[in-house]
């Protein structure tokens, strides 16, 4: 039914209700249906008057409570989205770092994540041939860490497809050669690297990383920042020797310009000495 149909009605009832219950209250009852009625006419209309004003006070009541209750969800609603969207959120994936093949873990939230508790799988830590790094994520289920809003940490993983000479670990006193980076990158391309833990004491971690989702064979992927800083770095090395024939032709021209003014001191003094001698004379 229509909305104002509805609004009409009730305007209705209640311009009604007044000489509806002047004609109830008029009529003999007691006569006409054959029972007692207590009360006078005037007793009567002070109950419906307080009856119908209870009434309307629960009602009022209630949908004030309904109301309020609604809008309280409402509120939690708000402050569960606010928290969601602040909250600390750990990313995890594999990069290229400084000529080095890394895992990544960052927060991408407001908020500090705090209590990092993760373990990796066995057949990721078995597969690592060089120990110093098989002891690093194994000691990651006794320990927990904290990274800030916004804020990334690295964890060695391997030297790139391009990684050459020999790579040295001072704590376990072991060198490794780089091919043998190369050989286990492009082995273990497929290996799922399983990570799971939580952190701060009610968020879970279920990641599943794998080389090839990052790295096609020796092709590393950068982001644009890193792409940035290395364009300028190539300019700067490609455009030294350049830079050192122009700085060198500085020299020279500096040195030419010193000993100028060297030789044409010297003269200056050699003729005022001559004619203070001459006017002794």
């Amino acid at each position: 039914m229509n909305k104002n149909v509805l609004i009409g009605l009730f305007i209705v009832l209640v311009v009604l209700m007044p000489f509806g219950l002047n004609i109830l209250l008029s009529l003999d009852v007691s006569e006409r249906w054959g029972f007692p009625i207590v009360g006078s006419s005037v007793d009567w209309l002070y109950f419906w008057a307080s009856y119908l004003g209870a009434a309307a006070s629960f009602i009022m009541i209630v949908y004030t409570s309904m109301s309020l209750r609604q809008n309280r969800k409402q509120l939690d609603e708000i402050k569960r989205q606010w928290n969601e969207e602040r909250r600390a959120r750990l990313v995890f994936s594999l990069a290229h770092k400084n000529d080095l093949i890394v895992l990544k873990v960052s927060n991408v939230g407001k908020e500090p994540a705090y209590n990092i508790k993760l373990r990796f799988s066995d057949e990721f830590i078995e597969s690592l041939f060089v120990k110093y790094i098989r002891e690093l994520y194994t000691s990651f289920t006794d320990k927990s860490f904290t990274i800030g809003a916004s804020e990334s940490k690295y964890f060695y993983l391997s030297g790139t497809w391009s990684a050459g000479g020999t790579h040295s670990f001072e704590q376990p006193k072991e060198l490794i050669d780089g091919a043998k980076f190369v050989e286990w990158l492009n082995s273990h391309l497929d290996m799922p690297i399983a990570i799971s833990g939580t952190y701060n004491d009610k968020y879970f971690v279920d990641e599943v990383l794998r080389l090839k989702d990052y790295f096609f064979g020796s092709l590393i992927i950068k982001d644009d920042l890193a792409n940035g800083i290395n364009d300028i770095y190539k300019v700067l090395v490609e455009s030294k020797n350049q830079y050192a024939t122009i700085q060198k032709s500085l020299d020279a021209i500096a040195t030419s310009i010193e000993k100028y003014q060297n030789d044409t001191s010297g003269i200056m003094d050699k003729t005022t000495d001559e004619e203070d001698d001459f006017l002794l004379i």
